[in-house]
């Protein structure tokens, strides 16, 4: 689960922790990832506080800061591999689309669901497979030996 983002529309509140219906974004996020998985989600973010959030979650601070979503994406890669990156002001994820999503990366690198919105394709609601670190890395400008030079 990826949680980042200035939160402008917000008025700075962490999007994730409001509430919605009487349970919290992130709750209702980390439930849908669960019963897609079976497991605990991994929780990307960059805040001091994350830790505190939900204490039963493993939380990872970007590989490469300030690289806004994409970054983060790059972090759930590259720290575990395939993964389910959801973002967490999504309260109403089906798990049925993230284990359909999930079950599609064992015949491509990515799967990234098509919908109505602006942007068509839904990033922050995908599959990634490891194949993809190297180009996320790639299209953010990243490259490990130019910099050590």
């Amino acid at each position: 689960m990826i949680a980042g983002g200035g939160a402008s529309r917000y008025g700075g509140a962490a999007k994730g922790l409001l509430q919605v219906g009487g349970r919290r974004i992130l709750d209702r996020v980390v439930e849908s990832l669960q019963v897609a998985t079976g497991r605990p989600p991994i929780l990307v973010a960059n805040a001091p506080d994350a830790p505190s959030w939900r204490r039963d979650l493993r939380v990872v601070a970007d590989v490469l800061p300030g690289n806004g979503s994409l970054g983060g994406i790059l972090t759930a890669v590259e720290t575990a591999g395939s993964v389910l990156c959801v973002a967490w002001d999504m309260p109403f994820v089906p798990a049925g689309l993230l284990a359909g999503l999930a079950g599609l990366l064992a015949g491509a690198d990515a799967a990234l669901p098509e919908s109505g919105s602006r942007r068509g394709l839904e990033p922050l609601c995908a599959a990634y497979g490891p194949a993809c670190g190297p180009a996320i890395r790639a299209a953010i400008g990243f490259n490990p030996v130019a910099r050590s030079l």
